[in-house]
């Protein structure tokens, strides 16, 4: 059976996306960035860092049969193993009516996804960037009941944005879930992995998010 992301978890996410300003933000718990020098050798010392990673674009790792998958309308490329099944909805929030894209991938491991709403511009102008990155990824623990494993600062093109790594049980299966949240200008792109945790391929899901890069 594949492994799919429910609906109501998409939606789950914007809602909380929408409505996540007037929540007020938990202190976030994020562990100083390891660079690969510590990785190889665990006894150096750490080595702290306030700066946000970038996301890089694709990575030499993940499989070769993946295809390079493009959205004229979302404005975004991405690698992913298959191409992917298109859909959009509105969805009511206190925000108003939003409208909710969505591009997936499923694979027997897992889900591949990305998806992207529209926010008003003159609520983007009255609320801190991170606070409402972190109405998503409250969103997005809360529609699994999920476990927040870690969670950190990242960067596209310069624009604002977390990556959460979190553990849920769907339908009986221990599952994991990567990632990250953009916000760029007044859109907020998702792109989220979440499969079999015994099956999952890590390298995979670093590849897939990694891969992902804003349409020039």
């Amino acid at each position: 059976m594949r492994f799919r992301i429910l609906v109501f978890v998409l939606v789950g996410m914007l809602v909380f996306v929408a409505c996540g300003q007037s929540q007020p933000a938990a202190e976030p718990t994020t562990a100083p960035a390891t660079t690969a020098a510590e990785a190889d050798d665990p006894e150096a010392e750490p080595t702290e860092t306030d700066e946000p990673e970038e996301n890089g674009g694709s990575s030499a790792t993940g499989s070769e049969d993946w295809i390079e998958f493009s959205s004229e309308e979302g404005g975004f490329t991405v690698m992913m193993p298959g191409t992917p099944e298109e859909g959009s909805q509105d969805v009511g929030t206190d925000a108003g009516q939003m409208g909710l894209a969505t591009y997936q991938f499923t694979t027997d491991a897992a889900a591949y996804t990305v998806m992207f709403s529209d926010f008003p511009e003159d609520m983007i102008g009255a609320v801190d960037p991170q606070e409402l990155l972190l109405g998503g990824q409250e969103g997005a623990l809360t529609s699994l009941d999920g476990e927040l494993i870690s969670e950190r600062e990242v960067d596209l093109d310069g624009y604002p944005g977390r990556e959460i790594v979190a553990e849920a049980q769907v339908g009986g299966i221990d599952a994991i879930l990567k990632g990250r949240f953009y916000l760029v200008d007044n859109r907020l792109y998702q792109t989220l992995v979440i499969g079999q945790q015994d099956a999952v391929d890590e390298e995979d899901i670093d590849y897939f998010l990694d891969s992902f890069s804003l349409n020039q």
